[in-house]
């Protein structure tokens, strides 16, 4: 499995300190199953300039790669970032920078808000650019009014729909979660991981959750997707 939202990149946002935490990350992530990891670091445009985060970005990253080859922790990495939306991202240059690593994928954070229509054209204006536009986290969204069938609406313009672990192994979020999957909302999985702490890794429950509830079939196509978006080929979208 493919972890597709993870904050393991030491000392960059608001995720791994150290490289000692990021690699104690790594290896919950690899005793939990996972083979590889998408690194999501924040950017937030009206905080970063894009070269700085990306000088940034590719420090972090060669720190963590030699921690892990220190400790033979052997769990394959993908660059990419978590992009807060912003009405104008779709104009900015190098957008390509920001996708995930050897794919036209860009995970954005949406708003935690009810999604305006200047919202949804924002997203549709990034896919018409040939990006595949992720949308990280979307059970977050849910209690905004409206955003269920935005969702839905994108999703028609070629959005994925990454959902957090969390949403299936914390009681009052389950429910959505399936609501989700059986809506062919549940596109890719991620732990959204940011410590060791209360925001560790949590893959493994999440999965024997899915497996029971929803069927393996089902914790095997969101595999395979994974792995097929990472390889740039032809994504089933369900």
């Amino acid at each position: 499995m493919i972890d597709f939202h993870t904050h393991i990149l030491p000392g960059i946002d608001d995720g791994s300190a150290s490289a000692a935490e990021s690699a104690d990350m790594a290896k919950m992530l690899v005793g939990q199953g996972a083979e590889g990891a998408v690194l999501t670091p924040h950017f937030y445009a009206y905080r970063n300039d894009l070269e700085s985060f990306l000088e940034n970005r590719s420090a972090a990253v060669n720190v963590l790669k030699e921690r892990l080859q220190r400790e033979n922790i052997r769990l394959k990495l993908y660059l990419g970032g978590e992009i807060l939306y912003f009405d104008e991202l779709w104009r900015i240059d190098k957008l390509e920078s920001l996708c995930i690593s050897g794919t036209d994928c860009i995970m954005i954070e949406m708003p935690f808000s009810p999604w305006s229509d200047s919202v949804v054209e924002g997203i549709e204006r990034i896919a018409n650019r040939r990006f595949t536009p992720i949308l990280a986290h979307v059970d977050r969204y849910l209690r905004y009014r409206g955003v269920r069938e935005r969702l839905a609406e994108l999703a028609g313009c070629g959005a994925l729909m990454q959902i957090n672990a969390d949403c299936f192994t914390k009681l009052i979020m389950r429910r959505h979660g399936i609501a989700l999957a059986k809506n062919g909302l549940f596109n890719i999985f991620g732990s959204d991981c940011h410590n060791t702490g209360d925001r560790a890794p949590n893959l493994d429950s999440a999965r024997a959750y899915i497996e029971k509830h929803l069927g393996k079939n089902e914790l095997d196509k969101v595999t395979v997707r994974s792995k097929r978006i990472l390889e740039n080929a032809e994504i089933i979208y369900r």
